[in-house]
């Protein structure tokens, strides 16, 4: 993802890009934590390598996208 902000602005002198990754990864740690606890066979699920036979057809989908 940050490749994705700073590549094409061709400079890592960038704050607002670099906060928005912080706040990116603060959100997918939450994210992440919430799963581990209210799902776990869920986070478990979608961890495991993609296409895995015991995801749902759905999450397979969202995975490879």
């Amino acid at each position: 993802m940050g490749a994705g902000l700073f590549l094409p602005a061709g400079t890592p002198d960038w704050p607002r890009a670099a906060q928005f990754l912080v706040v990116y990864g603060v959100v997918v740690c939450l994210a992440v934590v919430v799963m581990a606890r209210g799902a776990p066979g869920g986070l478990e699920a979608r961890l495991a390598a993609p296409a895995a036979a015991s995801q749902p057809s759905g999450d397979r989908v969202a995975t490879t996208a």
